[in-house]
């Protein structure tokens, strides 16, 4: 039971460090937490809703379906209307652009759509290779992992 104790206060800690950084950072966020087990009670995730302004954060937090949620996060209508079913195959991408989809992977493709939509990752991925070129650098260096 100490050990449970411990890694809750671990997390309660976890996630207080991480609210001070999003606060210092002017992000606005809110958090959601999922109560799981049935005998114990504890807290099982806490899912943070973080926004360039307080529009975005309320719109993701109060996003009723994955299309919701999708538009609240920038991806293209037409990616969010395809969830699940009508998506992309990758592996039938151009080798360019799968290199470049599989590294960074923000959203599914769209079978009718996916070539605006792969505008999208390229202008997305250009934001981060000139925010951060060391950041963009790893990502590329990176494996990719699949679950």
């Amino acid at each position: 039971m100490k050990n449970k104790d411990n890694m809750v206060e671990k997390f309660r800690q976890d996630i207080s460090s991480f609210e001070k950084i999003l606060s210092e950072g002017e992000l606005f966020f809110s958090s959601k937490i999922n109560i799981g087990g049935r005998k114990y009670k504890r807290v099982s995730s806490q899912r943070f809703f973080i926004g360039k302004d307080e529009k975005s954060r309320k719109d993701l937090a109060n996003a009723k379906d994955e299309k919701a949620e999708g538009l609240a996060l920038g991806f293209p209508e037409s990616a969010a209307e395809a969830w699940p079913k009508n998506l992309l195959d990758p592996g039938t991408l151009p080798a360019e652009d799968f290199k470049l989809y599989d590294k960074f992977r923000f959203f599914e493709l769209s079978k009718s759509n996916w070539k605006k939509e792969m505008e999208v990752i390229r202008n997305w991925t250009l934001t981060i290779k000139d925010a951060s070129p060391s950041l963009y650098e790893k990502i590329l260096s990176e494996p990719v992992i699949t679950i």
